[in-house]
């Protein structure tokens, strides 16, 4: 291990790496989980459980800006989380080039019916290295389904406590998410992509935790898992 300076959010902070890692590296949260998975103590891009951290499209290990605090976009993801900073299209919507399996949606007709991100394009993986990676939805479900959820603020900032049958919990914020060029629901629902095909579990302010498949270019928050 070895410790670096970064920079983030405007502010320099000292933090302890691993090789390979290019993000501050979670604790691994030990919840009692039947599967025996271990949750990330922070969101992906972070540094403290109550930090936002960043953004992703699904199937892609890079946010689209290059600092939030002043907003800066990538050279060729101007366009914010939309169909034309989407690595895998030609531009636009119904130009798939990976992860399709309607050929009415990939380009010139392709599909490869892959419904599971690879590790490559796997964003907690590609960032923190080593065991980490995005969770599956069996096993966000898991975590829904055997932990305790209850509303809890950090620092000013709302989100939910989930607490494992042994007693550790972890802290997600509401951490909105991004379309376009513009970020959205923050502070009132938080999203989260899993590995498997464009799912996002989410909650609101104090409402139930539910799934569903969202566009792929929005931007979502990660919360890595490893065992």
């Amino acid at each position: 291990m070895f410790t670096i300076k970064r920079c983030i959010y405007g502010k320099l902070t000292q933090i302890d790496k691993v090789p390979g890692a290019s993000n501050p590296v979670p604790e691994a949260v030990d919840l009692g989980l039947p599967s025996g998975l271990r949750w990330a103590s922070f969101n992906l891009g972070a540094t403290k459980p109550e930090d936002f951290g960043d953004y992703y499209a699904w199937g892609e290990t890079e946010p689209y800006y290059s600092s939030q605090d002043p907003l800066i976009w990538r050279e060729g993801k101007e366009a914010g989380y939309d169909w034309p900073s989407y690595k895998w299209c030609m531009g636009e919507e119904n130009t798939l080039t990976k992860y399709c399996e309607d050929p009415k949606e990939g380009y010139n007709g392709f599909r490869d019916d892959k419904t599971v991100l690879d590790l490559e394009d796997d964003a907690a993986n590609a960032n923190l290295g080593g065991a980490w990676r995005m969770p599956t939805i069996g096993e966000f479900l898991e975590l829904v389904e055997d932990c305790t959820w209850e509303q809890a603020l950090i620092n000013g900032i709302i989100g939910r406590k989930v607490t494992g049958p042994n007693g550790n919990s972890i802290f997600l914020p509401l951490s909105g998410g991004w379309g376009g060029t513009s970020p959205d629901f923050e502070g009132t629902r938080s999203v989260y992509w899993t590995s498997s095909f464009c799912w996002v579990e989410g909650f609101y302010t104090n409402g139930p935790v539910s799934g569903g498949v969202l566009t792929r270019t929005h931007g979502c928050s990660i919360r890595p898992v490893c065992k």
